[in-house]
């Protein structure tokens, strides 16, 4: 095992990762400093409501996303595909900007139960374009293996709604509503200064009706399996809006939020690794690789637990007694997202050198039928605990299938 880590620190995937991890860190702690300040000032209630919104902001950024992302990095983001990318993602930001407007009385009502949300739900489709803007910088940053310019574009959103936030506290104007304003329109800043660092020359190339198609043929899997994970991945919170109240999302939203870090990692160490199983023509290739990102993802999934563990507790003492709850619900998310970051080179092998994204379609949607139907049976028993036990089974079960899955198509390869 330790020389297996040697040899692993003089390659290229650590030196690169050790850029996109750190950048990845630096973004977290700004992103946690940020969320922990709103929890504190604003209480468990309003907090909740920003929360609440915030998470439908992430959840649906992806499903309007249309797996261009995914495209990108798997095209390598040639010139055509970055145009096609960049036009998609303008059309359908600007249709959310568009469909928030006028259904957010109805989305605030029926879908939330909560009425009172209705101004907060109506920036929803404004945070959205932002981030498919944002989110088409990073990822064509990381196609290009750019990876500096992936961290400082990875980390200025964060840094920016701190200094903001901060700002709109000691001037008296922080409320959930001008929280979550600075939260939708940061990304956008990113965008903006991303755009003018980069390579620009696909503006003027030429799209192709070949090239679309491929890209189109790869992406139509993708963006299914995407809308779907997303929405088992962020239906918790959601779940927790509706069957609870906005104190118990509260403080169930700080929980998720002391584990974010874990996900983000996982596409820090993703935006090294996609790239290169993507270019694997073996399976003697890939199976070298993904043992030595195993190790890796491993070793990282292990040593961030050991320290997140008291600093979460240091946490929860500090934002104040109306989240003391929210411990619990963290330790076992805690080990459901080790495992989904110690897992992940898995993933990322049966995505893109296997190709197989129809897979992840299935394996979502089976995972999103499990959250609503535990969710619905655990949360009002166990509350915002069973809403972190439901996270936790789904993840082990993730795991089992799509480790069962990738041997069994490396023994037919």
């Amino acid at each position: 095992m330790l020389s297996k880590l040697k040899l692993l620190t003089t390659t290229a995937t650590f030196r690169q990762s050790l850029v996109t991890v750190g950048s990845t860190v630096t973004s977290g702690i700004l992103g946690a400093l940020f969320y922990f300040l709103l929890a504190r000032i604003l209480g468990s209630r309003d907090y909740g409501a920003f929360a609440a919104v915030a998470a439908l902001v992430t959840m649906l950024s992806s499903i309007f996303d249309l797996g261009t992302n995914q495209g990108l990095v798997k095209f390598s983001g040639t010139d055509p595909v970055a145009k096609l990318a960049l036009i998609i993602k303008l059309f359908s930001g600007g249709l959310a900007v568009a469909l928030f407007l006028i259904f957010a009385p109805g989305i605030a009502s029926f879908l939330l139960h909560q009425p009172t949300l209705t101004p907060l739900v109506r920036l929803a489709g404004l945070g959205i374009f932002s981030s498919l803007l944002f989110s088409f910088i990073y990822t064509l940053a990381q196609s290009r293996s750019q990876y500096f310019l992936w961290g400082g574009v990875y980390v200025g959103p964060n840094l920016l709604r701190l200094i903001v936030i901060i700002w709109l506290f000691f001037t008296l104007r922080l409320t959930s509503f001008s929280a979550l304003l600075v939260f939708t329109l940061a990304p956008f800043s990113a965008f903006l200064i991303g755009i003018f660092l980069t390579n620009r020359k696909f503006f003027s190339s030429r799209l192709s009706l070949p090239a679309a198609k491929h890209f189109f043929g790869f992406n139509q899997w993708i963006t299914a399996s995407t809308i779907i994970a997303t929405l088992g991945s962020r239906i918790d919170t959601l779940l927790a809006v509706r069957l609870l109240n906005l104190s118990a999302t509260g403080v169930y939203a700080l929980a998720v939020q002391m584990i974010t870090i874990l996900p983000q990692i996982t596409t820090a160490l993703g935006a090294v690794t996609t790239p290169k199983f993507a270019s694997f023509k073996t399976i003697a290739d890939n199976r070298r690789y993904l043992g030595k990102t195993l190790v890796l993802s491993c070793s990282v999934a292990l040593g961030s637990a050991c320290l997140l563990a008291p600093f979460a507790w240091l946490v929860v003492l500090l934002v104040g007694p109306q989240f003391r709850g929210a411990y619990l619900p963290f330790i076992i998310l805690l080990v459901a997202m080790s495992l989904f970051l110690g897992s992940s080179p898995i993933r990322d092998s049966l995505m893109y050198y296997f190709g197989r994204p129809r897979f992840f379609f299935w394996l979502g949607l089976a995972s999103l039928i499990a959250t609503v139907g535990l969710s619905l049976w655990l949360v009002p028993i166990w509350g915002i605990v069973g809403s972190a036990a439901v996270v936790l089974v789904i993840q082990i079960m993730s795991l089992v299938v799509s480790l069962a899955y990738y041997l069994y198509l490396s023994r037919r390869s």
